[in-house]
């Protein structure tokens, strides 16, 4: 049976919820593994794990309707979204209500890829996972732009000097366009 692109990327975040401790989980950190679980998945098989548009946003790439899949998740029950109201702004968590069946949509290697991006990016907070979502695609566009997923079929390799001047470009963008908006 064929799954749409938002069935698919529905029971991505579910599995991400399910595979993350909340105290470890956020808005942020599960949006950006499904992005690097979509690009990954296309350096790896040539073809995207999802099917879904992302878009570029300040904290970087976002599953188009992101925030309306994780309420539909929350109200069919398989998501719980847990606020907590840190230093004077709501910080956003999940954990996973239900298991979902991830081997009846993905195949064993989109799953073993997604793994792998999950045990990568366990550990490393909203921001750090933000700063490594801003590549020289995303800082070449602008917000709500697609993000190409074509251009993600071969990894890009950088040099240390490309990587910091992708770093610091991404830097400077974030205090100039987005340090009062996005804080």
């Amino acid at each position: 049976m064929a799954h749409s692109s938002k069935e698919k990327s529905k029971a991505l975040m579910q599995y991400i919820c399910q595979k993350i401790p909340a105290e470890y989980s956020g808005r942020i950190k599960l949006n950006k593994i499904c992005w690097f679980s979509e690009i990954e998945t296309m350096y790896k098989t040539g073809h995207p794990l999802t099917g879904n548009t992302y878009i570029r946003q300040c904290f970087g790439p976002v599953v188009l309707n992101a925030h309306l899949m994780r309420e539909e998740l929350v109200r069919e029950g398989k998501i719980q979204e847990i606020t907590n109201d840190e230093s004077g702004r709501k910080i956003y968590r999940y954990k996973a209500l239900q298991e979902v069946e991830i081997e009846k949509i993905f195949s064993g290697e989109e799953i073993s890829i997604i793994d792998g991006q999950i045990r990568k990016y366990l550990y490393i907070d909203a921001h750090g996972i933000s700063d490594l979502s801003h590549d020289s695609i995303w800082a070449s566009l602008e917000d709500s732009d697609e993000m190409p997923l074509d251009l993600y079929q071969f990894q890009p390799v950088y040099s240390n000097e490309q990587a910091a001047s992708v770093k610091k470009y991404s830097e400077e963008k974030w205090q100039e366009d987005y340090a009062n908006v996005c804080p």
